[in-house]
């Protein structure tokens, strides 16, 4: 039997005993490089320093490599990003750049795997800018595209669909559509921070077609999401629910449970820094007036 040389066998030793190194994946990396950009991004955008947050998140895009597939995390950061980049459009109400931005965006990454997300913005934002026919020339292409398996994703960007439609295409019908499956996909369990808001739309889409009960039922609904959600009940949507439903009830001549309605309305606005309380009052003198007692009504008409 020949014998190995003893060099060999040395190096051979080595290779078995010398650790590894540990290597990290494309993946890995990029979402790190991209979690950290929406981080400092976002901090950015609360701190209202729009033009810094929309570079940050510019320079991330442009750098993202064309030839990976991305894993789940770097998937959440990819949509969280772009999520925050429309937002960033929003507040700085500077949709003209964020706009050319998009469409010139090359990124295979995000084409390929952000589509959904990429039309619903873009049409979003045309919305925001005024340009309705783009608007929904976009939101059509979204609307034809798979609901994702992920209700949180489906509830944002239905409820992104739905509010094109309305305000750009002035389809109530489409609207509607799309605040029903995000209404389903709450119902099911989907979790979003857009719920209410959904829930609210959906009543006031229904009173608009006057489908009264419809209406009731999803006003019902939002009213019942913000008194169980603590972190919810702190915002605005809540009075705006409790009015939703106090004015469907007016439009209906029930003016007592309209009050009623609106009373909960008024005494959320008042602790809330008095969100509203003017439109409150001012339906508040409306109610009075149908039911024939002027001097109420003049009283809370001075009031608004």
């Amino acid at each position: 039997m020949k014998r190995l040389p003893i060099t060999l066998l040395l190096l051979l030793s080595l290779a078995c005993c010398t650790p590894h190194p540990t290597i990290s994946t494309p993946n890995k990396q990029t979402a790190s490089t991209l979690a950290a950009a929406y981080i400092e991004s976002k901090n950015a955008n609360q701190e209202r320093r729009f033009d810094e947050s929309m570079h940050i998140l510019e320079n991330a895009f442009n750098a993202l490599p064309p030839d990976i597939a991305p894993d789940d995390s770097l998937l959440k950061y990819l949509r969280l990003s772009l999520s925050e980049y429309k937002q960033i459009a929003i507040n700085s109400r500077n949709f003209r750049q964020a706009l050319q931005y998009l469409q010139t965006l090359q990124s295979p990454l995000i084409k390929q795997n952000c589509l959904y997300e990429l039309l619903a913005i873009r049409a979003h934002l045309h919305q925001m800018a005024g340009d309705n026919r783009q608007a929904v020339a976009l939101i059509d292409s979204f609307a034809a595209m798979p609901n994702p398996d992920d209700a949180g994703r489906l509830m944002q960007y239905s409820e992104m669909a739905g509010s094109v439609y309305f305000y750009s295409g002035h389809d109530i019908r489409k609207a509607i559509t799309q605040l029903e499956k995000a209404a389903e996909a709450y119902r099911k369990g989907g979790i979003s921070p857009y719920t209410g808001r959904i829930l609210s739309r959906l009543g006031s889409y229904y009173q608009e077609e006057k489908n009264y009960r419809q209406a009731a039922e999803a006003n019902q609904a939002a009213i019942e999401f913000y008194e169980n959600d603590s972190l919810q009940k702190v915002g605005n949507g809540i009075i705006m629910a409790y009015g939703g439903q106090s004015n469907l009830y007016l439009a209906l001549n029930m003016y007592d449970r309209a009050l009623e309605l609106n009373r909960l309305a008024c005494r959320y606005s008042i602790q809330k820094d008095s969100f509203g309380l003017s439109d409150l009052y001012r339906f508040q003198s409306e109610i009075y007036k149908n039911k024939g007692q002027s001097d109420s009504a003049a009283y809370y008409l001075h009031r608004a």
